[in-house]
């Protein structure tokens, strides 16, 4: 049984009690017996914390929010001057406490709905991003320096201020490590939990950053804790002028506006937005490891930005490929959060769900296997809390372009398969499946399976959507030193690219020290810079 925990907010080195609370609780309660899950929320408000309830977690409010901005900005100066060195042994200790922890965050993770497999997958993510050889390597480009003549030059990336980090939902503890390195670059950092599902995310900074904090002997305000609401929250970081950067983590569209509020305000936004990735199958592909990958759209019911959405397989192999996926896609069932190898979530968005398999079925595309919402003995129910997988397969590039399943994320299990028109030229087919890609409005990931050496060169010499290309590999799995977010489009907005969390909030500074440099010659010299090697021995 879960130990209950009591977690106030955490300003300026000082937990808070606000008086206001919620009670967030276990995710297996609330999909198998919802009327108990509320009522043990109402008896939890009412002092009686009964079975079910995971944690009592203070509530913030406007003085709350202000007084972590205030607190971040006071610690700011002392902290990024404490050494890089000793603040990347901080994040060694956090990835310590964070490996020899983690059964127990799985646990807060199931129980704010991560199905089990998903927390495991989410964890292996979160030690990757905070791994110190992967953290030092970024190091690297913090701070470079070199010599030419009479001068120094450095080139290094200061933090930008205090960050205020809005996770989302679905995944606000995964998605929150993200702030880790953010504040390991010398940025201190206000972390929101949501107030529906705080447990993991309160659990992570709680019982693992904030005690490696503290026995580092780190300035009080570095990391500041607090649950509340999203909206009113947002509303107060854009305002609040002691706020250098607001990372966002959710939809698209509310992203990019909040992206255009701080630009006119001079923040920096830092937007992890929505995915509608692409995995490419090519005829001489592996279609066992290929089918896999696939099926990794449908982790958390594919409610994971960086998931594949679509699926474009070569018309050669395209039977034996979907053969292969759909036995993959009826091998996963419902189940509650906590079970072992539990794969599936409840679709938040069940009604879309439903329409999207009407209007794919309308213009002709076949639904291979799923299609319907079921309840958890895998009965279907019109009001089921889950959806089958769903494989739908898509004649022809043209045909998907045109259809919303293929070209807008989904949130749901529905898994497009394009089979493109059959064609002479594999070179010719290959530029259009590129093409398609390149056009799609989304940018988080693409991936290619091919043995072929020669269609690699030329998948990556032609495709320039996404953050991040995997090839012949796990598609949302991690690659080592590759990134693990960042994109383009409507992924990352106007600015949006692959990032390292380590560099995301630093901006560069360019520094040159001279010693009795002839003032006046430097005004018009032209030929200051060495060739290239020489200022590569430098």
């Amino acid at each position: 049984m879960l130990k209950t925990y009591d977690w106030p907010l955490h300003i300026g080195g000082a937990d808070v009690e606000t008086g206001q609370w919620t009670y967030p609780v276990h995710a297996d309660l609330a999909i198998s017996d919802h009327r108990a899950a509320r009522q043990a929320a109402l008896d939890a408000h009412d002092g009686t914390l009964g079975e079910g309830v995971v944690a009592r977690v203070a509530l913030a409010g406007p003085q709350h929010l202000a007084e972590a901005s205030a607190a971040a900005a006071a610690a700011f100066p002392t902290w990024r001057r404490v050494p890089l060195a000793e603040r990347l042994a901080i994040g060694a200790d956090i990835h310590r406490r964070l490996v020899a922890q983690q059964d127990e965050l799985a646990a807060m993770m199931t129980a704010d709905g991560y199905p089990a497999r998903v927390a495991q997958w989410s964890i292996a993510g979160m030690t990757h991003i905070l791994s110190p050889a992967y953290l030092s390597r970024n190091a690297t480009d913090l701070h470079r320096e070199e010599r030419f003549g009479e001068r120094r030059v450095i080139t290094r990336r200061l933090p930008d201020g205090v960050v205020a980090f809005h996770p989302p939902r679905n995944a606000a503890a995964t998605l929150s490590c993200l702030a880790i390195p953010m504040m390991l670059a010398g940025n201190t950092l206000i972390m929101r939990a949501p107030s529906a599902v705080p447990a993991g995310l309160m659990y992570l900074f709680r019982e693992i950053v904030l005690p490696a904090l503290e026995a580092a002997g780190a300035p009080a305000g570095v990391c500041n804790l607090v649950c509340s609401g999203a909206q009113e929250t947002i509303e107060a970081w854009l305002e609040d002028p002691l706020i250098n950067d607001i990372a966002f983590v959710g939809a698209s569209d509310l992203g990019i506006h909040i992206g255009n509020e701080c630009h006119k305000r001079g923040k920096k936004a830092l937007l992890e937005l929505a995915g509608n990735d692409g995995i490419v199958i090519w005829h001489d592909a592996d279609l066992d490891r290929a089918a896999q990958a696939a099926a990794e759209s449908f982790l958390a019911s594919t409610q994971i930005c960086m998931v594949p959405k679509y699926a474009i397989v070569h018309p050669d192999v395209a039977d034996a490929f979907l053969q292969r996926l759909t036995t993959l896609a009826d091998k996963l069932r419902p189940s509650l959060p906590s079970q072992p190898g539990a794969v599936l979530a409840p679709v938040a968005k069940a009604n879309e769900f439903v329409e999207a398999v009407a209007s794919l079925k309308a213009v002709g595309a076949t639904i291979l296997t799923g299609g319907d919402l079921v309840g958890l003995d895998n009965t279907p129910s019109p009001r089921g809390p889950f959806a089958r997988p769903t494989v739908a397969r898509v004649d022809g590039l043209a045909h998907a372009a045109r259809l919303d399943a293929v070209t807008e994320e989904t949130f749901f299990p529905l898994l497009p398969v394009v089979v493109p028109d059959v064609a002479s030229d594999d070179g010719a087919l290959l530029t259009e499946v590129a093409a398609f890609l390149n056009r799609n409005a989304y940018g988080l990931r693409n991936s290619l399976w091919t043995a072929s050496e020669t269609t690699i060169d030329r998948f990556l010499a032609e495709v320039t959507n996404g953050g991040l290309i995997k090839v012949n590999d796990s598609h949302a799995g991690t690659a080592p030193f590759a990134t693990t977010h960042g994109g383009t489009g409507l992924s990352g907005g106007p600015h949006g690219q692959a990032y390292f969390p380590l560099l995301h909030a630093t901006h560069l500074q360019s520094v040159s020290i001279g010693h009795k440099i002839d003032v006046h010659a430097a005004l018009t010299d032209t030929h200051q810079h060495p060739p290239l090697g020489a200022a590569m021995e430098a």
